[in-house]
């Protein structure tokens, strides 16, 4: 009876436990709002506010800033200047650093791809941790672990309207696989740059 119970409980959790990951992915929409002074990315899921991220005009390089939904400081990214992201954002280089100043990674823009656009993820150590390739619209990214490319990550769809600021919906596959703010700087500067992927016209 006991060796029953047993094999019940451990079924239970098994079952628990897949129905758990299968929830683990995030959504939310990215919206743009410009300021006097910065320009500011809303992260905001149907439930509550993922975070923002902020643009200000007052740094030599363009960085973007992020906080977290109770406005709390989680991290940076620093655009490299010399780069061909200098002239083309699809060439933009990022290097993400903690409130302490540690290094949490970088994105990279490939130069020499067969894609439209196509971005490198690298962790803190340097471990190349996934691959954002633009789509054939121009209207979204899809990020797929290198190792797997049927490994979905992340995915990014702007919902293309003309002559206004279109929003962008993101949805987090897998929050284990790539830091969670390059995945959300990622998002605020996708929105930020979508008239270079697709003009607004």
């Amino acid at each position: 009876m006991l060796k029953k119970t047993l094999i019940s409980v451990l079924l239970f959790l098994s079952f628990a436990a897949v129905y758990i990951n299968a929830d683990e992915s995030l959504s939310y929409n990215v919206k743009k709002k410009v300021y006097m002074t910065s320009v500011v990315f809303e992260l905001n899921s149907k439930k509550t506010m993922v975070g923002t991220v902020v643009k200000s005009p007052f740094h030599l390089r363009t960085t973007y800033d992020l906080y977290d939904a109770r406005g709390v400081y989680q991290a940076t990214a620093i655009c490299r200047i010399l780069t061909l992201g200098l002239f083309y954002d699809w060439g933009t280089e990022m290097d993400v650093y903690d409130p302490a100043g540690n290094y949490l990674g970088m994105i990279d823009g490939q130069v020499v791809t067969e894609a439209s656009a196509k971005f490198s993820f690298y962790d803190g150590n340097g471990n190349h941790v996934g691959i954002a390739y633009l789509d054939h619209n121009h209207t979204g990214f899809t990020i797929v672990d290198p190792q797997n490319q049927y490994h979905m990550v992340a995915q990014y769809t702007r919902n293309f309207v003309e002559n206004t600021i279109d929003s962008w919906d993101v949805i987090i596959y897998d929050q284990e696989q790539i830091p969670e703010e390059l995945l959300h700087i990622f998002g605020a500067f996708a929105v930020d740059r979508q008239g270079a992927f697709k003009a607004d016209t």
